[in-house]
């Protein structure tokens, strides 16, 4: 194997274009090829064509990331308070110029349509420098130390800006890990806050699968703290670990969400929330269904409402590349969806409406489903968080 090839951030390398970076770790500083020297393409899931490749990492890379986390703490430290704030405020400023640019990039690698990209980022990054405005103190009041990520594919930038920009600020340092799947939006990040002034080794970003660099990652027994963002099948067993080592590990799990429509809520203005949700499904952090609960008197016409959004839903537009609903990440999620919604009418829900059907080419190139509002008089269907519920509104009425 040859040697390690090494690109600082320094020079010209600063200057990489988004795509070159995304080839690399960011560890120590410096933008590196994995030691391996294997990479993986990553796919727009509105049209399957390959946007980037991402190095499939190892443990080496992992320890590696740890050693420049740790050996980077005293120097994060010495700063002092004032002077973090001002550099992680700085970076997550620079991300905000850049909206525009980022959201496009984060809706060919999530899925998520780009307004709604730029709007969780604009909302993110506004509640987190309100948050600094306010000082950064440690939230534990333990000594600054390691922290680990391991993110999911729904809106990995965004959890990371909410979940660690104050802790970096508060004297910790990081070693983050997003999905194989959707993996891109974390190299901006990465590359402002080396713009912005924070020492080599504060944030190190290491990209590859979930059963090596992951894993690599929950095993570390020198960890403060290990964020986990994913089902609650993989976190039991990526908890092993942490558990045996005393590390507490913070998990953002899916959840489904309920919504109540009362006899004096607009239908229009509900159904326009209520559907905004469903069509960005998965793609945004936490999202692991839809059930909404309404007054039967009202079903008909909130049906209605909602046929309406359904038929004014955008897939892939291939002249723009832009879409309104969210393809899944990969084609076995979204026939896993498909076969749900058979099960859902065989246990007695009936289809109150549905998208139009998608033109064939974008069905076979994209990973989209279509929107579907199913209703369940008897109560019987339980949405489980983890599976791929989709762009599904299940109506429960009472």
């Amino acid at each position: 194997m040859s040697s390690e090839v090494v690109t600082t951030m320094t020079g010209n390398a600063a200057d990489l274009p988004w795509h070159e970076q995304s080839e690399r770790n960011f560890i120590g500083g410096a933008w590196r090829f994995t030691r391996e020297g294997y990479s993986f393409d990553i796919y727009d899931p509105a049209d399957s064509t390959v946007i980037a490749a991402v190095p499939l990492s190892t443990h080496r890379d992992i320890d590696a990331a740890m050693t420049a986390a740790r050996a980077a703490l005293g120097l994060w430290a010495s700063l002092g308070a004032a002077r973090r704030v001002e550099i992680v405020d700085s970076a997550l400023a620079s991300v905000a110029d850049r909206f525009n640019r980022i959201a496009a990039i984060v809706s060919r690698d999530t899925g998520l349509p780009v307004r709604a990209a730029r709007d969780d980022m604009r909302r993110a990054i506004c509640e987190t420098r309100t948050q600094l405005a306010g000082g950064a103190e440690p939230a534990d009041g333990e000594a600054p130390g390691v922290i680990g990520q391991i993110l999911s594919w729904s809106s990995p930038l965004i959890l990371c800006i909410r979940t660690l920009a104050v802790d970096l600020a508060a004297g910790d340092t990081a070693v983050v890990r997003p999905s194989i799947r959707a993996p891109i939006s974390l190299v901006f990040l990465a590359d402002a806050l080396g713009r912005a002034g924070a020492p080599d080794g504060v944030f190190n970003l290491v990209q590859g699968s979930g059963t090596d660099a992951g894993m690599a990652l929950a095993r570390q027994p020198d960890l403060k703290r290990l964020d986990f963002q994913g089902s609650r099948e993989t976190a039991a067993m990526v908890a092993l670990s942490p558990e045996r080592n005393d590390i507490f590990m913070q998990r953002h799990l899916r959840t489904v969400a309920l919504r109540c429509v009362d006899e004096d809520d607009d239908l229009e203005d509900a159904a326009r929330d209520i559907v905004g949700t469903a069509f960005c499904h998965a793609a945004r952090a936490g999202h692991g269904g839809l059930t909404v609960d309404i007054a039967a008197s009202r079903l008909n016409e909130f049906s209605e409402a909602v046929a309406a959004l359904f038929a004014s839903g955008r897939y892939f537009e291939e002249s723009c590349g832009s879409h309104t609903i969210a393809p899944f990440i990969a084609e076995k999620f979204r026939d896993a969806y498909e076969r749900s919604i058979e099960s859902h009418a065989a246990a007695g829900a009936k289809t109150m409406c549905v998208a139009p059907e998608l033109e064939p080419k974008i069905y076979r190139m994209g990973w989209f489903a279509r929107p579907c509002m199913l209703h369940d008089p008897a109560r019987r269907i339980s949405l489980d968080p983890d599976h791929p519920n989709g762009p599904l509104i299940l109506v429960r009425s009472e």
